[in-house]
């Protein structure tokens, strides 16, 4: 946490946006989050070099393995990864949405989230709900797919939609397909840090 925290002192955080290029916006009603890219070298536009955050770098190098370990368990083969530090301030949310959209062209398949929280505690809002979705039949070609959702809050929407809350308690790691599963952010009452790598 005190990497996170250093890393916005540094005032290298900037307020998150939808979309990219000329098509972006940005609505705090929708999305109230300050975020960096994270490199490990200097020189990456728009990127912090994550060299001085040492705590960071270990999760990164955690998340590296994560990825080879997907790659030959799963035959991923992901071709590249970026990395993002979010952090949501008291009030702070991201309204439903998918991290990708299945397209013919390359785009994330799979996120992973850290959570480096470890003030966090029950009443601090700030919880990922997660949309759950049918599990794929086993003619699915995404053979890794696995529902893994001990040790969270379910529930159902009056529509009788079922979801899942995950508290961003410290060290907690989730993992998710980016074109697949819908989730949110729900509103911050307490400063939350996320670190996102997404695989391509």
């Amino acid at each position: 946490m005190e990497d996170a925290g250093a890393v916005f002192a540094s005032g290298s955080m900037h307020a998150a946006g939808m979309n990219r290029g000329g098509d972006k916006w940005a609505a705090e009603s929708v999305r109230g989050d300050s975020i960096t890219w994270l490199a490990r070298t200097d020189g990456e536009a728009n990127s912090t070099n994550i060299t001085p955050y040492h705590n960071i770098t270990k999760v990164l190098d955690s998340m590296e393995k994560l990825k080879d370990d997907l790659d030959r368990a799963c035959s991923f083969s992901s071709s590249r990864s970026s990395t993002q530090l979010a952090r949501y301030p008291p009030g702070g949310r991201y309204v439903r949405h998918k991290d990708a959209y299945v397209s013919s062209t390359p785009s994330r398949r799979v996120t992973i989230l850290y959570y480096p929280n470890d003030q966090w505690k029950e009443g601090d809002g700030g919880e990922l709900r997660i949309y759950k979705q049918a599990p794929p039949s086993s003619s699915s070609s995404h053979s890794c797919t696995k529902y893994y959702l001990e040790h969270v809050a379910e529930g159902h929407l009056p529509s009788g939609e079922a979801y899942v809350d995950c508290a961003p308690i410290s060290d907690r790691v989730v993992i998710f397909q980016s074109a697949l599963i819908d989730h949110e952010v729900l509103c911050s009452h307490a400063t939350r840090y996320a670190l996102t790598m997404w695989l391509y």
